[in-house]
């Protein structure tokens, strides 16, 4: 009975969380999947990347341009997304949709073990909803990131690497992972990454040539492309446009996330680490992004203190949302929230641990 009323109450929850969402995007198809379409047309042209091609081809699909937003992503995405573009843009974007459903069945399914609760979570997720109306790819993320795992655990780590790789669609969440891998000495898993890599780098050449991909490097330069930091969950929520201050903070992050995976008990555990890692050091994230918390807590929850678990869970829970959604100075409370955990487990990591109490003599 308690279960059935526990479903209910996220279901509840997921719903209204829902309906304050623009759901028309979703329906319209007018977001952020018009982007990745376009990747897919353009993969092998040279103007893959310049916003004029871009926008219009946005006008032919949608009838309008998304401001300051284009296809961003490394070039050997585009060549994943090709057939899709063998479709009608709206076929492609329900069978998008669709394997983004199937992600999650999968995500869950590999994850459930960990941490029974993951299901309810994911219900009333703001950040799960988020990523369907916009039309994002971070449930693409979490299976393959959790495909890695399952396979690490199995001892296949080449293969865990391989598929680790594939998270380089958004390399900038990501850049914590490789000192993860390193720090617990997987170099199977490294070099399986590290040639992953090479692969999808030199498809990337392929889409466009070298040209092309200097194009990418200087737009997302451009912080005209990395909008609204104040519906950000990453340090940008409390630093805005200063970027120096935000370069500082996310090098402190990256320093105190490093020393949180070294004293982890897993490679798993220093993996999730990575995640809240890279989540709070991005210069470029929005809240379907915080689905990588989700996973992160799924993995740490059994070695965190009592209040760095409930910081953690309250970023996972759909209510911290309103205030990120509200935007500046409300949207600080998030990442607050995460620094603040980081700082419980640090002062937890260094406390003198008590001695245990000497075992009476018989």
């Amino acid at each position: 009975m308690r279960q059935r009323l526990d479903l209910f109450a996220a279901i509840l929850i997921g719903v209204v969380f829902f309906s304050l969402m623009p759901w028309s995007r979703m329906l319209s198809a007018r977001n952020d999947f018009v982007h990745f379409y376009i990747g897919g047309q353009l993969f092998g042209h040279p103007g893959i990347f310049s916003p004029e091609v871009n926008y219009a081809k946005q006008r032919e699909l949608i009838g309008a341009t998304m401001e300051h937003s284009f296809f961003g992503r490394p070039a050997f995405y585009g060549f994943f997304l090709k057939p899709l573009t063998l479709l009608p843009y709206m076929q492609a974007y329900w069978v998008f949709q669709l394997g983004s459903l199937a992600s999650l069945f999968v995500f869950i399914k590999l994850n459930a073990q960990r941490f029974p609760k993951l299901l309810l979570l994911c219900i009333m997720s703001p950040a799960l909803a988020a990523n369907f109306v916009n039309g994002q790819d971070v449930l693409y993320l979490l299976l393959f990131c959790s495909i890695s795992l399952a396979c690490a655990e199995r001892g296949w780590d080449f293969a865990a690497g391989l598929v680790l790789s594939l998270c380089a669609i958004k390399a900038h969440l990501f850049l914590p992972v490789p000192l993860a891998v390193v720090l617990w000495k997987r170099w199977r898993i490294l070099a399986g990454g590290a040639i992953g890599g090479s692969v999808l780098g030199l498809i990337s050449l392929a889409g466009g040539g070298l040209a092309a991909q200097l194009e990418l490097m200087k737009q997302l330069g451009n912080p005209e492309h990395s909008p609204y930091p104040d519906l950000m969950p990453s340090l940008r929520s409390l630093t805005g446009d200063h970027h120096e201050v935000f370069w500082v903070a996310a090098i402190a992050v990256l320093a105190a996330v490093a020393f949180l995976m070294r004293r982890a008990q897993s490679y798993e555990a220093a993996f999730g680490w990575a995640l809240i890692g890279g989540v709070l050091a991005s210069y470029h994230a929005y809240v379907q992004d915080c689905l990588l918390i989700l996973l992160a807590l799924v993995l740490i929850h059994a070695e965190l203190s009592k209040a760095a678990n409930v910081l953690l869970t309250v970023a996972v829970l759909p209510f911290i949302y309103i205030p990120l959604a509200a935007g500046y100075p409300y949207s600080a409370i998030f990442p607050v929230v995460l620094l603040v955990c980081l700082a419980s487990q640090l002062i937890h990591a260094v406390r003198p641990r008590a001695p245990m109490p000497a075992m009476a003599q018989a």
